[in-house]
């Protein structure tokens, strides 16, 4: 934000080879900076990240020197699989002059001779054929499985790499990185480096080989000739280089954008209930689509210079075989040049232009591997200043007492440098010392808790650890003896028993005893409830804890640092989100374990930390008063107003007797057993999600059909790839034509013959230029549309599901958001090359067979019989293919969510020092995958080896059933070679389908999961409709509820309420007691059991969702944020508010001056679920949101439970001023904030045991006013 337009606020407020040199110049492209605007995610680019491409070498910079050995064994294999072909184009054309020659000898030496001599010779011929076809097979299998191998280390190894890269930076470097990003990379470039770096590396060696061998073989036999040929070469070069360049250029940035829209898909789905609860799919659709617009439009760029390249390269092919017959012909009647020679030549010539025709994939998998190499290799080589999987020599801390020191600390974050959030702060711990920040929400008080356990160097300073210097510490050592609990509880998507271990596992080898755990649960006060679920300790609690309440994860949390025995504990608002009960029972655990150990508590409930030995009170950065509970309070300043604040006033007349600490603890006991009732607002329900998955070729077709697909387009596309496939076998009869002119002794007719078909040549390379061009556009522009249409379509289904379909094990954020950015990418790279070269192959093989019926039908009856042979080859290649894409696609899922999980939470995985847990998982996940996939590869290795070997199998068949049907007189020499020539170029085609046959198995699977998720659709009844008057009254009777999975634990029973228009209505009870379940019926993300509840007089069950929820807005306990500006994040309420609407909400939520102070104010990006930003100022942003959208319901779910109690009596007042009007329903656990509520209900195991008004119930002296007692100083 400028300088300017801040200060205009705050006035205001006082009132975002020719081909050999086309290889080189494709392979070294920039990849260009692009925009992005406000609402994708901002994502900095490491400073270390080079501008280029990575060198080829470079690209297997993480080979070991075995591998290396290896990989120089492949590339000479594919040399030597190159350049078989210029031998076979030798003995081919010696055979078909022998052919030629046959009439010849039947003049010259007699029938029976040339007979006999045509049959001896053709038995020679076909012993060669078969012993290069077996050389080929041995020569085809070793390279594909080398390079195959190679390519999977690599993959793997740079993987590895790759994430002990990411899970060893600093928290400075996802200050400035989109966790979410980097993650997607971990499939989508690490995908692409393995499929640039394997078999289709080894092509374009191959494919570079037999150029130059047989432009070799051309050269020897008539240079001449082939020199006039490769007159064109300078003009291909430059069409090569021009087009490698852009389509490099647009396929990087292409690659960047959809990056960025797997981290808004991923963003969305992890944040997906408060996406329902703002029925802001439309703007998540919006954000998702403009990244993916940007995407298409590289991709089109870059599909209009590939159509323009192909379409070029191959009209100067053709172009060149035309000059090439019309110098030739010119060579034999002037004596330069003999027939055979040029033949030879010719058919050299002709060879080398079908290797280059064959390339151009392969050069595009490379430049996208070296692109993304470039991306990934500058993580790997970005240092960490902070680095806990690195050896270092620093101190052993695992004597430590716990003594700690902040000697005049100044600090503030790398990302806003400008900007000091601690200033001369000094603060001192003694060995078993408990000591408490208070202030502000914002003041620093959680950055010096992050300082501690040194996530960020202090920028001035010094912070002691046992009076030595932090940095001195071997950091993995000085975390291990920190234990952390953090406001915002962070599980991961594991058992309970696992979140738990997950404190010790850094630790040693040794795993402590499930009593072990069960004693810190009990002490953590959430045994009793992990004892009623039905898998007890061995519980999944889904992502990020989603099937827990809040007090259920915070105290699964304290368990967790329980579990590690730390010599220093850090405790930022460690229980609040727990209730009174809970909150004293657990804080007395707390006491009692932590009497060896320094305490660091950070809270905003000063009941909490009355007991400490010294209390810091912070501003700004700074301490500014010090001393314990009773001393600060006799100062009358700062803390003893905070402590005034945080008073409950009880009415004078009720003075009754207090209970006795045994009745307390029987009213804890029975409250806390209801643990188990609320288990919490998501639960899995698999039941209406089944699986129906579909065959994939059906699933294909069906996309197709039902997304709106451009027929047009795809027609032109495939007359494009039918012309180009029969363009072979047409091309084998001027070939054979070509023998019969040459061998002309009437140099007259041949000069006109030759000269006609030059012409025709020419005539075809300009049909070739039109077919290339038709086939290459359409198909790419039609399944580029597709692949588009499929990412908005799948990100579309998924963000409109209910809730309970995100708790299903498979259904993690990683792979959803995993699905959505390959498996139409997939499709995309099916259809854009395979399904047209199958298209062409088809043509080739029908054409072929046309022909060679017509000129010889007994020859064309062989290749029929020898061609299912070779399509199961092939076939069989597919399906081996399909095996390892179906194991490798549902592993690299599950490894993925897990992945993904532990960056986007790495500060926790810092915290417990677990990154070579989740290393270990890869490296393990890795192993396992490799095992599969080297069986697989060896098998497909046959299948290859063969499909490149079985076209001499064609050759020796029909070279000597060829000699023995012209021997018998069952054939002319040159019906015989019309037949063969037309065959056998069509048979080239079925083996050109070999380098594109991995993307139809991933393709088709594709197909069947997105059809799957498309097919299923949360049933939406039409017939649902919405109040006539909103007038916000809400009410529930004989309300009962249970999740459909777990229909004998009842969560709500008989719950009557009602919150009439314009009241403000509180809800308390212990955690688990099913406030949250309410506040989540009433926004309808679950359908009551039985009973009834209203709105407006109307039930739920028939208003519609998006009408119902426009009338609501929710500030949940844990505010989520996304990575968007401060600006856009409180619009999430009111998508077209104005800034004076934003600032005035701002104003309201205590919040506008804060954001005025960072150096962007509202355009200040927040970061990965607001990281940017504090707890509390996050809190309020949340809040902002919600009272901009002006809702008639205001449900408050623990809506200021992060802020500090000025903070929150500030904004308590602001949201006095907004519940005016609408209905407001509070859940809290701090009694100060519903005391003044018109209506209270409290709950207890799912019931409301108690209602009234606040006196009202104070009197009753039972559960609520046990609750108020507990927090009163």
């Amino acid at each position: 934000m400028s300088a300017s337009r801040k200060d205009s606020i705050r006035s205001h407020s006082a009132n975002d080879s020719s081909f050999v040199s086309q290889l080189k110049e494709s392979l070294n492209q920039r990849p260009s900076s692009i925009n992005v605007d406000s609402l994708v995610p901002i994502t900095h680019t490491s400073s270390s990240e080079p501008p280029h491409s990575v060198s080829i070498p470079k690209l297997f910079r993480f080979c070991s020197p075995g591998e290396k050995i290896l990989l120089v064994l492949g590339l000479i294999l594919s040399i030597i699989s190159g350049s078989i072909q210029a031998v076979v184009t030798y003995f081919f054309s010696r055979f078909s002059v022998l052919f030629v020659e046959y009439a010849d000898s039947v003049t010259k030496n007699g029938a029976s001779y040339a007979k006999s001599t045509l049959v001896s010779k053709a038995k020679h011929f076909s012993l060669i054929f078969l012993i290069i076809g077996i050389s080929l097979f041995i020569v085809s299998y070793s390279q594909n499985i080398i390079f195959s191998y190679v390519s999977l280390k690599l993959s793997i190894r740079t993987k590895e790499k790759y994430y002990k890269s990411l899970i060893s930076q600093d928290m400075a470097f996802y200050d400035k990185n989109d966790s979410s990003v980097l993650s997607s990379k971990l499939s989508t470039d690490i995908n692409a480096l393995q499929d640039g770096s394997g078999v289709k590396f080894g092509y374009i060696l191959q494919f570079v080989s037999t150029f130059l061998s047989e432009i070799i073989l051309a050269l020897y036999f008539n240079y001449r000739m082939t020199l006039v040929s490769l007159s064109v070469l300078p003009l291909s070069s430059i069409v090569g280089s021009i087009m490698g360049k852009h389509i490099g250029k647009y396929s990087s940035q292409a690659q960047d954008n959809y990056s960025k829209s797997s981290s808004i898909a991923s963003e969305s789905i992890s944040l997906i209930k408060t996406v329902i609860s703002f029925n802001s799919h439309n703007i998540e659709l919006s954000r998702f689509d403009n990244s993916n617009k940007k995407a298409q439009k590289n991709d089109i760029l870059k599909i209009k210079s590939l159509t323009i390249g192909m379409g070029l390269l191959f009209f100067l092919v053709f172009s060149s075989y035309a000059i090439a017959l019309w110098y030739g012909a010119l060579l034999v009647r002037s004596g330069h040049s003999t027939p055979f020679d040029v033949l030879v030549s010719f058919f050299a010539l002709t060879i080398s232009g079908f290797s280059l025709s064959a390339i151009t994939p392969s050069i595009t998998a490379i430049t996208l591997a070296r692109s993304s190499a470039s991306k990934l290799y500058a993580i790997i080589d970005t240092k960490s200043k902070i680095n806990p999987l690195e050896p270092t020599n620093g101190i052993d801390a695992s004597s430590v007492t716990g003594k700690i020191d902040f000697l005049d600390v100044s600090f503030s974050y790398p990302s806003r440098p400008d900007s000091l959030s601690l200033s001369a702060f000094s603060i001192h711990a003694s060995p078993g010392q408990k000591i408490a920040l208070v202030g502000s929400s914002g003041s620093g008080k959680s950055t010096a808790i992050k300082l501690i356990q040194r996530f960020y160097n202090p920028t001035s300073g010094s912070i002691l650890i046992d009076d030595v210097e932090i940095q001195n510490y071997d950091i993995t050592s000085l975390r291990n003896v920190i234990g952390v609990v953090n406001q915002e509880p962070i599980l991961f998507n594991a058992s309970i028993l696992e979140n738990i271990l997950f404190g010790y596992k850094s630790l040693s080898n040794h795993i402590p005893s499930l009593s072990d755990v069960e004693k810190v649960c009990i002490d953590a006060n959430i045994h009793e409830f992990i004892s009623t679920l039905p898998d007890k300790y061995d519980t999944i609690v889904g992502e990020k804890g989603v099937q827990l309440s809040g007090g259920q994860k915070q105290r699964i949390s304290i368990a967790r640092a329980m579990i590690r025995k730390p010599k220093i504990l850090l405790l930022d608002e460690a229980t609040s989100a727990l209730d009174s009960e809970s909150e004293k029972l657990v804080q007395d655990a707390i006491d009692n374990f932590s009497q060896n150990c320094t305490v660091v508590t950070v809270a905003h409930r000063l009941s909490t930390i009355k007991d400490s030995d010294n209390i810091y009170v912070v501003a700004n950065g700074k301490v500014i008063e010090s001393g314990n509970h009773l001393d600060l309070l006799n100062m009358n300043s700062v803390y003893s107003s905070l402590v005034n604040s945080q008073k409950t006033t009880f009415d004078q007349n009720s003075s009754e007797q207090i209970s006795t600490k045994e009745e307390k603890s029987d009213v804890i006991n029975d409250l806390d057993k209801n643990d188990s009732i609320e288990n919490m607002d998501f639960s899995i329900d698999t039941s209406p999600y089944p699986s129906r998955k579909s065959s994939g070729i059906r699933s294909f077709i069906r996309l197709i059909m039902s997304k709106n697909v451009s027929f047009l387009c795809l027609l032109m596309g495939s007359i494009g790839a039918l012309i180009d496939g029969t363009l072979f076998p047409l091309f084998s009869i001027a070939f054979s034509k070509m023998l019969i002119v040459l061998g002309e002794s009437d140099y007259e007719k041949q000069k006109k013959n030759s000269n006609f078909y030059a012409l025709l040549l020419f005539l075809v390379a300009i049909v070739v230029f039109i077919s290339v061009t038709l086939k290459t556009f359409f198909f790419n522009i039609v399944f580029q549309k597709l692949s588009k249409r499929l990412r908005l379509d799948l990100f579309d289904s998924i963000i409109h599901r209910k809730p309970e379909f995100f708790d299903r094990k498979e259904n993690g954020t990683g792979s959803l958001s995993s699905m959505i950015s390959n498996d139409p990418n997939d499709i995309y790279s099916f259809g854009s090359d395979t399904l047209p070269t199958i298209l062409a192959s088809f043509s080739s093989v029908i054409t072929g067979l046309i022909i060679g019926f017509i000129k010889g039908w007994r020859l064309a009856l062989v290749a029929l019989a020898i061609l299912p042979v070779m399509m199961f080859s092939e076939s069989r290649q597919a399906k081996v293919l399909a095996g390892v894409t179906d194991f490798n696609k549902a592993d690299t899922e599950k490894l993925q969510n897990v992945l993904s999980e532990s960056l986007q939470n790495i500060r926790t995985v810092a915290s417990f020092s677990i990154e070579s847990h989740f290393l270990n998982i890869l490296k393990s996940s890795d192993q396992k995958m490799a095992k599969s996939l080297l069986r697989s590869y060896l098998t497909g290795s046959i299948s290859y080896g063969f499909s490149q070997s079985s076209l001499f199998l064609n050759y020796v068949l029909m070279f000597y059933t060829g000699a023995i049907f012209i021997s018998k007189g069952y054939m002319t020499p040159e019906e015989m070679l019309n037949s063969l020539y037309a065959i056998i170029l069509s048979s080239v085609a079925i083996g050109r389908l070999t380098q594109f046959l991995p993307f139809m198995p991933k393709a088709l699977t594709a197909s069947s999961n997105i059809v799957e998720i498309l097919s299923v659709t949360d049933k939406k009844d039409l017939n649902l409709t919405c109040a006539q008057s909103r007038n916000g009254l809400v009410s529930g009777t004989e309300l009962e509820f249970h999740y459909s999975n777990r229909p004998n634990i009842q969560i709500l029973k008989k719950c009557t309420f009602k919150a009439k228009p314009g009241q403000r209505v509180a809800i308390v009870g212990n955690s688990g007691s099913g406030k949250s379940t309410i506040v989540s019926l009433i926004l309808k993300l679950y359908q009551v059991t039985s009973g009834s509840l209203e709105v407006d007089n109307l039930d739920v069950r028939r208003w519609d969702d998006k009408e119902l929820r426009d009338t609501m807005a929710i500030v949940s306990q844990e505010p989520c944020l996304f990575n968007v500006s401060i600006s856009d994040n409180i619009k999430y309420g009111k998508p077209d508010a104005t800034q004076f609407e934003i600032e005035e909400a701002s104003k309201k939520a205590h919040i506008h001056e804060a954001i005025l102070d960072l150096p962007d104010g509202y355009d200040t990006i927040v970061g990965s679920n607001g990281d940017k930003l504090s707890g509390g100022q996050k809190q309020r942003v949340a809040i902002a949101r919600a009272i901009i959208k002006d809702p008639k319901i205001l449900l408050l779910d623990e809506a200021t439970s992060a802020l500090d109690y000025t903070s929150e009596k500030i904004v308590e007042q602001s949201l006095d001023s907004a519940s005016r009007g609408r209905t407001t329903i509070v859940v809290s656990h701090r009694m100060s904030t519903v005391k003044t509520a018109d209506w209270i209900y409290v709950l207890e195991k799912g019931i409301i045991v108690e209602q009234g008004k606040h006196d009202d119930l104070i009197k009753l002296d039972r559960v609520y006013s046990k609750l108020v007692e507990l927090q009163n100083l």
